[in-house]
Parts: C-alpha cells; structure tokens; sequence
C-alpha cells in the first residue's frame, strides 16, 4: 500500500507541473501562512474521522514546547468551494467516491493548481476505512510539499526584499550573502557577534543590558544573533561543542535587564536540542533546535524556541552560526520559526 501512494503522489506531482502553466496567470497563492483550507463535506469535518490523518499530515514539531503542529486545518465546505477559496495557498480536498478505483484511497499532489506558489491535495476514497488506513502510511512526501511551499514564499520575499545595507554588513564581518528583509535593524554589533531585529510585530527585548520597552501590545519578538569564532577539527562541529560556544555567547552578549540573568539554552530532557546534518548548496551544516530560557536568576522567567545554522566558511576557516530565536507568550510561534529556516537559505559565500 505504501507503493501505490508513492507512485500516485510522484505522477500526480508530474502532471501538475503541465496544468501549471496554464493557471500561472491568475495571480498567487492568498492565505495565512501554516493554513490548511480544508474542503470536505460537514458530515466528514464533524464525525472525527479526519482528526488522525490532520496528526500525520502535521505532526509536532520537535522539541518545541508547548507542543505545536505543523499546520493548522480550517474547513470549507465542498458546495461552497468557488473561485475565491481557490486561490487559497495550501489546500486539501477529501472528497468520498462510490468508485472501485478509490479503495484503498487515492492521494494526489499539486502544485500550482489554480495560482502560482499553490500547493493543492486530493484525497479520494469509498469507505471510510479506506481513509482511516492512510495513517499507516507514509505521508511524508504531503507534508514536504506544503513546508517547502511555505519556505519557497517566503525566500521569494526576502530575495525580493532583501536589505542591501544589512546585506553589505554580514558580507563584511562574516563573507556570507543573507537576504534579510527591509526593516531589519541591526541593535548590537560586537566582536565576532551581531544581533538583528524583526520588527512588524515586536517591541525592544533589552538583551544587551538596556531598559526600554515599548508598550506594543502584540508581543512577538523575533531576533537573528550571528557569530564566528576559528575552526580548530570536526569536533567543533559537533552539537555539543556548538551549544556549547552558544551558551557562552549568549551570556556574554545576550544579558537581561535584571541583572546577573542571561539567555541561555533548556537542556530539559523533554525539549532536548535535537539536531541534523543537511547541505545547502553543497555547503555541509547542522541544524539544532531547542529551547532557550534564563539562566543565572530564579526569578526571571522568560523562554522560547530557537533555530541555529552552524557551518564552516571555506574562505575563512570560521564557524558561523545563525541563531533564529522567538518570544511570544501564550502565542503560536511555528511560522516565526520558518522565517528563520528559510533565511539560511538565502546563504550565499561569494
């Protein structure tokens, strides 16, 4: 059964890059970022019986805390599906068929469908049964097809937004290219470390020390910490030897207000930094995720998730480590941390 949805997703993925480019006219993708627009019948959307299949198209992102899925899924109705909700940018219909050719269900991926950076699957079955079985499959290959739908739109925004003055600053103290969008400012710039603001829905987090805030009452903070330090053997790129460099510079450069509190990594065993190693083109890198809280007091409380990118530039021998980090209590953070994920790649080395 595995076979028949790999094979299905693989030639439903060829023929939508065809029919693509007869819809590339009508305009892009609309929709929240991590959307899903679900559209089945009302039956289906309040019986339950898709709760299992949304956990395995969407699963937790680990080591996150408090657990967050991937996508979050809304409901449209089949009968009221018209041209408005089809330029929605991530969409799943799951429509039943009283056809022989639906059991076991059928999954097909598309891209661009009816506007450009779209991503559109079709889930066909008889029996209910037959839908329910699906989450013993490998569905993996639906969840990357909506995460690099995500990640493509957002390099696409930065690429065409990118902050040149920033931009001739990284390249300066690091010899990397980052496509950081217009409005970024740069707050600290020390030594071998940078810090950078995204602003839109933030307020001033003093991490060097300071003491204003503002009073913006959407508190989401999102920062960008880069630095380097000298590459010795393989071993200093390891986890451990990067969370720990990372754990003293963020001590040194990242203190809080009160003082003798400092951002520091959790090494909780239920948010453990998890890591892997991956390429970007043909550039070897890990990538950690964690939390961060703070340390050095008992009564400041303060934490969040965190991206890195660590990896060795060629032209210089140095580690550099892209640190992505977010604040918002009580809010969902997910997509904040696909805006760092999708900076790295942006990452040029002239």
């Amino acid at each position: 059964m595995k076979f028949y949805t790999i094979l299905l997703c693989s030639l439903s993925i060829l023929s939508a890059c065809n029919f693509s480019k007869k819809k590339n006219d009508q305009g892009k993708a609309l929709g929240k970022p991590g959307d899903v627009l679900v559209v089945c019948t009302d039956d289906l959307w309040l019986s339950g019986d898709l709760d299992s299949l949304f956990i395995k198209l969407a699963p937790a992102e680990r080591p996150y805390y408090p657990t967050e899925y991937a996508f979050k899924f809304r409901q449209r109705n089949v009968v009221g599906f018209n041209s408005t909700y089809r330029a929605t940018r991530n969409i799943l219909i799951v429509e039943r068929h009283n056809n022989a050719q639906y059991s076991p269900a059928t999954i097909n991926i598309m891209h661009d469908k009816w506007v450009k950076g779209q991503v559109v699957v079709e889930i066909f079955f008889k029996y209910i049964k037959d839908l329910k079985a699906l989450t013993s499959q490998d569905l993996a290959a639906v969840t990357e097809a909506y995460e690099e739908a995500e990640a493509q739109r957002l390099i696409s925004h930065y690429n065409a937004k990118a902050n040149k003055t920033i931009q001739k600053e990284i390249m300066e103290k690091y010899g990397i290219s980052l496509n950081l969008p217009t409005g970024v400012s740069i707050v600290n710039n020390l030594d071998d470390f940078m810090r950078i603001d995204i602003p839109d829905r933030s307020r001033e987090m003093p991490l060097d020390g300071g003491s204003s805030q503002t009073s913006r009452a959407n508190f989401i903070l999102s920062y960008v910490l880069l630095w380097q330090r000298e590459y010795t053997d393989e071993s200093y790129f390891s986890r451990e030897k990067i969370l720990q460099y990372q754990d003293s510079i963020l001590k040194k450069y990242a203190p809080h207000e009160k003082k003798g509190a400092y951002l520091t990594t959790e090494y909780d065993t239920v948010v453990y930094p998890v890591d892997k190693k991956f390429e970007i083109n043909g550039l070897p890198m890990i990538e950690i995720k964690g939390q961060y809280r703070i340390g050095g007091r008992n009564d400041v409380f303060m934490g969040g998730p965190f991206v890195s990118y660590s990896f060795v530039n060629p032209k210089t021998s140095k580690i550099i480590t892209l640190f992505g980090m977010v604040h918002g209590p009580s809010e969902p953070l997910l997509n904040y941390i696909r805006e760092h994920k999708a900076l790295i790649r942006t990452l040029k080395i002239d």
